[in-house]
C-alpha cells in the first residue's frame, strides 16, 4: 500500500493510529480523500512527512518472539506430504533503512493433491532479510513435519543451503 492507506487506513495501524492521531487530523484526511484514496499533492508531503515524521518514530517494532498458527492442524500432531515453503518481506523501503520492513512465513503440505496442513506466523525480531524468513519457515515446517517429508521452496539460497547441510 502507500504511505497514504499505511498512515491512514491500513487496519494493522488502527491501535497506533488510535492511540497517537488526534481525531481532528483524521478528519481532514477524510475530507480531502480523493475517490483512488489519494490525498491531493498539496496536503500529501505535509500530512505525511511533517506531522507522521520518520515511521522508526511511531511503527511498533518486530516481537523478539516468532508467532506459529495452525490454519490447518494435523489431526495426530505430525505433518505428512509434500511440504512447500516460503517466507515474504514487505514495506522495506530503503529510504527507511528497512525499519518499516515487516516479514512472515507459512507452509503448506500438500498430500494427494490436497492440502492436508498449513501454518504462518512472523519472524523473531532478529531476523532481517528475505533468505533468513525462508529459512525461518523451513524450519517451522521441519519441526511439524514427520521424518523423510520432501519439501519445495522458491529461494534459490535456501534450497542450495539445505541440500548441502541436510
Amino acid at each position: 500500500g502507500t504511505l497514504t492507506h499505511r498512515l491512514f487506513f491500513c487496519p494493522s495501524l488502527e491501535s497506533v493510529r488510535d492511540g497517537h492521531m488526534p481525531t481532528w487530523l483524521c478528519a481532514v484526511v477524510r475530507a480531502h480523500l480523493r475517490p483512488d484514496q489519494a490525498l491531493p499533492p498539496e496536503l500529501l508531503l505535509f500530512l505525511t512527512g511533517v506531522l507522521a515524521g520518520h515511521p522508526c518514530t511511531w511503527l511498533p517494532r518486530p516481537a523478539d518472539e516468532g508467532t506459529f498458527h495452525w490454519h490447518v492442524q494435523p489431526a495426530d500432531g505430525n505433518v505428512t506430504g509434500k511440504l512447500h515453503v516460503d517466507g515474504s518481506e514487505r514495506d522495506a523501503e530503503p529510504r527507511f533503512h528497512k525499519t518499516c520492513a515487516r516479514r512472515g512465513w507459512a507452509f503448506v503440505a500438500v498430500d494427494r493433491g490436497k492440502v492436508a496442513d498449513s501454518a504462518s506466523g512472523l519472524p523473531p525480531g532478529w531476523i532481517r532479510s528475505i533468505p533468513d524468513t525462508e529459512t525461518w519457515a523451513l524450519l517451522q515446517a521441519m519441526q511439524a513435519s514427520m521424518p523423510g517429508n520432501p519439501f519445495r521452496t522458491d529461494c534459490q539460497v535456501v534450497m542450495k543451503n539445505s541440500r548441502k547441510n541436510l
